[in-house]
């Protein structure tokens, strides 16, 4: 009971402790209170756990154990294969101790130790597979207590060499200087352990098979012999471990001690060589003082030297500075001469500024003019409009007179239709004056008989009255022709007016585009006097930063000038300074090639200078040339502006004669209105004499007869009256209206010559102004192209003026030049003689110091030597006291190696005592389980006589019956072989359980075979084995299987094919 209260306390310690901690969070699905003891211990979840580590897995083969301890050992065994697999080949490390995974299978509980240990090395994995960070990420979210624990227990693993061995623990136990051999040497050490724990596992795996082996060795040998076997194979595995561990042991210890006293030798020698090297480096100390003593003398007269060095090379300097310094009054004069150039460009702009002042000035004036005609123009365009608002007047006036004519004509009609009901009236009325005249004289031819009278007044009344009918008819035709003749008159004057007019609205037109031209032109004036009054605000911008520029160089000039004094003043020194120094010589020469060269480059000049004078001559004629022809361009240029002004004239006079055809448009629209005024007076007339012929009428109705008698005369005689007046009026309007219409169309004739003359005299004007505006732009560019050449021809005049000036200015300074030569010369000659001693004194100096210099060379190259040898002796020195220190290191750790390897070997001879302890009790089970099995052998083999002895009946059955009653036997066989396999199966089911149960687990076995009848008569049986029964059958193949020997009758054959081995079973005859 207290063996099972310690149990249960230790597991749950196991689980509330940081590995099982660790483990849950691995598994989110799993809470505090699901996962259990037996659960863990199962495999299926450390597996899992595993495969999660991404690792190459061999051995995948786990199921679920169901509280089966064969399933749980055969589960545990794999999972402990791949966590060696994975630390020996991938990470190539050994693992020390071992979980006892067959008593952690059989009794979990009882062997937390076991499982706690197989966390661990599951835990190493996890920290040290390729997905180690997912693992870190997990551990790092648990709490700090269970953190630090879980730390230590990868100490256990990765760092502490107690569970498993890494080459880098045995390199990190020792001292961090170690050499390579030291290394190698552990290295070699680490491959021993690996090799030592290899054969461990193997001789513990082969003795585990052994016994599997012998368990499940149904047909053999007894149990005395197996037991035998397997002691002295187990006593020979140990032996030979204990000796190969003795031997290794000895081997390792013999190897080290001749380590020891080779290193030992090579030490004294060591020593004995650094006793002469220190001989040697105090002989060199001396010599080096002396060397020390040499070259301080040589390093003091080196620094005179050098000092001297020093001071030629700062009066070298001292010249290279002021050489430079001449260069930049040099490059500073150019500048001036062409600051000087730039001046006179100035001075030819300010001119050419003045030019284009005047010229903006002659622009002005000339755009003062042309607005002046602008403005004439804009009015002559107004009167233009004005006029075609009154043409527009005078047609809608014409529509008026044709729409009036019109009614006129009308009216005319109606008046004829009233005539000829009046003639109609009056024929009717004479009608009834004769009826009552005859009445009248019938009645009162009675009463008086002098009424002869009365009849010859009515008959002369009749006669009169029928000439008045025959005039008045007469007149009226007159009449008719006469509307209709100056009704075709008026159309034609107002065809006419028309085409008069269509004229007028071309001229019109065409005076308006002179006029749209005239202001185009206008605007390119205007955008001209523009961009020239923008080039004059440039230019004089520029004027400006020319002038401002001018003030900063004379202010530089003024500046460079004093620096240039400056610089002549510190020449001067320098060269009074340089007097003594050998180079001055050369300097002369260097002066002399340069004056010879400057003599050179004066003749050059002169030469130049003549061609040049040739071509300022060459280019004065041109000059001049360009002037005449400048001239004549003038002299054009006033022609054309005259022609312009007459021109101008002309348009003046167009204008006037635009004024006169405007008011003879006036004095036609008049005209117009005065014929409109006749026709009106020649419709009231006719009006009137129709009203006045019906009046007389309408009181002759009123009146009737009574006073038609008394009237007549007077009503003949107004008859007459009227008609004389009629003719006289048409014949005066008839004469009134010729002589007006005669003298309409000879103005009309007189104004069309004159607009013909006058568009004659517009297009020749417009002809003209065209070709006068084409000679202006020609005169224009010419004029810009003579500019331009005058301008190129001034700036070469100054450019040539300028070169003669410098010209001038270098044959004078040449001259100063000769002077200073003639000086330099003399200078040279003194200082010609004073070089030559000095330079004898130089060649004195100078062979005195390479007599030193080779010396010291020679002593140098000595103590450089010497130095060498020292620094290789000091090396020498400190490699052999690292050596030392490195060997004592390796040995120290040897000997610690040697102590953990021999506490290792007792580790595992204990571990050896423990299992032959484990199999020496398992042997008694394995007598138990033997006597067990002989008895089912013995039964089986009591079965099997019986079943042979069926079999042999049922082939002499086969022989005596006939063919059609062989299928009957073979079912029959088939029924009694499938009895046979159900008993072979449950026996060696049974067999297997109980071995699983108490050695160790082994894989699962099928015992398995089919009955096919094959040709003729033979019988095969065919058996489906895993390797180890094949192995059995194959090898082991001087045992049958069936033990049926001593049956004559029955011949079997065992044949392999793949994994199914087959057994013919046939009769013998």
């Amino acid at each position: 009971m207290g063996a099972k209260v310690m149990g249960v306390s230790e597991v749950d310690e196991f689980l509330n402790g940081p590995l099982v901690t660790w483990f849950k969070s691995n598994f989110e699905s799993f809470a505090d209170e699901k996962l259990t003891y037996e659960d863990l211990v199962d495999g299926v979840l450390i597996h899992d756990a595993f495969l999660r580590m991404d690792l190459h897995v061999q051995n995948s083969d786990i199921s679920a154990s169901g509280n089966d301890a064969s399933i749980r050992l055969h589960n545990l065994t794999q999972i402990l294969g791949n966590v060696r697999l994975f630390y020996e080949e991938e990470l190539g490390h050994v693992i020390l101790r071992l979980p006892d995974i067959p008593h952690l299978a059989k009794n979990p509980r009882l062997h937390v130790q076991g499982a706690k240990l197989l966390l661990c090395l599951l835990l190493g994995c996890a920290v040290q597979c390729p997905n180690n960070e997912h693992f870190i990420s997990k551990i790092q979210q648990l709490d700090e207590a269970t953190q630090v624990a879980i730390a230590d227990c990868i100490a256990q693993v990765v760092h502490v060499p107690d569970i498993v061995l890494s080459i880098d623990m045995l390199r990190s136990s020792g001292a961090k200087d170690h050499d390579l051999n030291d290394m190698d040497n552990v290295q070699r050490a680490f491959e021993n352990v690996r090799m030592i724990y290899r054969e461990r596992n193997l001789y513990r795996d082969k003795l585990c098979n052994a016994v599997r082996l012998a368990r499940h060795n149904e047909i053999g040998t007894t149990y005395q012999d197996i037991s035998m076997i397997l002691e002295e194979d187990e006593l020979n595995s140990l032996q030979e471990l204990l000796n190969y561990s003795a031997r290794s042991d000895r081997e390792e210890t013999q190897k080290r001690e001749g380590e020891l006293l080779e290193w030992k030798s090579k030490v004294r020698a060591q020593r004995e060589e650094l006793k002469e090297k220190v001989d040697d480096l105090q002989e060199c100390k001396d010599e080096l003082q002396d060397c020390k003593f040499q070259l301080s003398k040589l390093m003091k007269e080196n620094e005179r030297l050098v000092s001297e060095a020093r001071n030629a090379k700062s009066y070298r300097d001292e010249l290279d500075a002021a050489s430079e310094k001449i260069e930049k009054v040099d490059r500073l004069e150019q500048e001036i001469v062409r600051y000087k150039e730039k001046l006179s460009c100035i001075d030819y702009y300010k001119t050419r500024l003045e030019e284009i002042q005047q010229h903006n000035r002659l622009l002005l004036e000339n755009k003062e003019v042309l607005m002046e005609q602008v403005n004439s123009y804009k009015a002559k365009a107004d009167k233009v409009l004005d006029l075609d608002q009154q043409m527009f007047k005078l047609k809608q006036q014409l529509n008026d007179l044709l729409l009036e004519n019109a009614a006129n004509k009308e009216k005319y009609q109606e008046i004829c239709e009233e005539k000829n009901q009046l003639e109609r009236f009056v024929k009717e009325n004479t009608k009834e004056v004769f009826e009552n005249g005859f009445i009248l004289d019938s009645e009162d031819f009675s009463l008086c008989l002098d009424n002869s009278l009365s009849e010859q007044l009515t008959t002369s009344a009749q006669s009169e009255t029928l000439k008045l009918e025959l005039e008045n008819r007469r007149l009226s035709t007159l009449v008719d022709s006469l509307k209709e003749n100056s009704f075709y008159e008026n159309s034609l004057k107002v065809l006419d007016l028309e085409k008069e007019k269509k004229k007028l609205s071309l001229t019109v037109d065409a005076l308006k585009e002179d006029l749209r031209k005239l202001s185009q032109k206008h605007e390119e004036f205007e955008g001209d006097c523009k961009k020239m009054d923008e080039i004059d605000s440039t230019e004089q911008q520029n004027l400006l930063d020319l002038q401002l520029k001018y003030e900063n160089l004379e202010k530089n000039y003024a500046i460079v000038v004093r620096e240039k004094k400056r610089l002549q003043a510190l020449l001067e020194i320098k060269q009074k300074r340089s007097m003594d120094c050998p180079r001055s010589a050369i300097d002369v020469d260097q002066r002399l090639n340069e004056q010879k060269v400057m003599k050179d480059v004066v003749n050059e000049t002169k030469i130049k200078q003549k061609d040049l004078e040739s071509k300022v001559i060459a280019l004065e004629t041109e000059k001049n040339i360009a002037l005449i022809e400048l001239e004549k361009q003038r002299k054009l240029v006033q022609d054309k502006s005259i022609i312009l002004d007459n021109a101008s004239k002309v348009i003046q006079n167009l204008e006037k004669k635009l004024k006169i055809l405007e008011a003879q448009v006036d004095e036609s629209a008049l005209e117009i209105t005065n014929s409109k005024n006749i026709i009106d007076l020649i419709d009231n007339n006719s009006y009137n004499t129709i009203k006045f012929n019906k009046s007389p009428n309408k009181t002759k109705k009123d009146d009737k007869v009574s006073n038609f008698m008394k009237d007549g005369k007077e009503k003949v005689r107004f008859q007459d009256y009227i008609d004389s007046v009629d003719v006289e009026n048409q014949k005066t309007i008839f004469k009134f209206v010729n002589g007006q219409l005669i003298a309409e169309n000879e103005i009309i004739q007189k104004s069309r010559e004159k607009n013909d003359f006058n568009q004659e005299i517009n297009d020749q004007l417009n002809s003209d102004y065209q070709r006068v505006a084409q000679e202006r732009n020609l005169l224009r560019n010419q004029l810009k192209d003579a500019k331009i050449k005058l301008r190129f021809y001034n700036q070469s005049i100054e450019n040539l003026e300028s070169t003669c000036k410098y010209l001038e200015e270098e044959c004078n300074i040449l001259k100063s030049n000769k002077i200073e030569h003639t000086e330099l010369k003399e200078d040279f000659s003194k200082l010609y003689q004073a070089n030559i001693s000095v330079t004898a004194e130089y060649r004195k100096i100078k062979s005195e110091f390479t007599k030193i210099a080779t010396n010291y060379t020679n002593y140098q190259s000595k103590l450089d030597s010497k130095n060498e040898k020292i620094v290789d002796l000091e090396q020498q020195i400190v490699k052999l006291n690292h050596r030392i220190d490195v060997l004592m290191q390796i040995n120290e750790s040897l000997d610690k190696d040697k102590r953990s390897l021999m506490d290792n070997v007792s580790h595992l001879l204990e571990q050896n005592h423990e299992l032959i302890k484990q199999s020496l009790e398992d042997k008694e089970h394995y007598h138990m389980e033997e006597r067990k099995n002989n008895d089912k052998v013995i039964n089986l083999n009591r079965q099997k006589e019986k079943l042979e002895e069926k079999i042999m009946d049922h082939y002499r059955r086969l022989e005596s019956c006939p063919a059609r009653k062989k299928n009957s036997g073979t079912s029959i066989v088939k029924s009694t072989f499938v009895k046979v396999r159900r008993v072979g199966s449950e026996l060696f089911n049974r067999s297997r359980r109980s071995w699983a149960e108490e050695i160790s687990p082994a894989v699962e076995r099928s015992f398995d075979f089919e009955y096919t009848k094959g040709e003729g008569s033979d019988l095969s049986l065919e058996f489906a084995f895993n390797d180890e029964q094949v192995h059995e059958l194959t090898h082991g193949a001087t045992r049958p299987i069936l033990e049926c020997e001593h049956i004559s009758a029955i011949r079997y054959n065992i044949s392999r094919d793949h994994d199914i081995v087959t057994i013919k079973v046939q009769p013998h005859h």
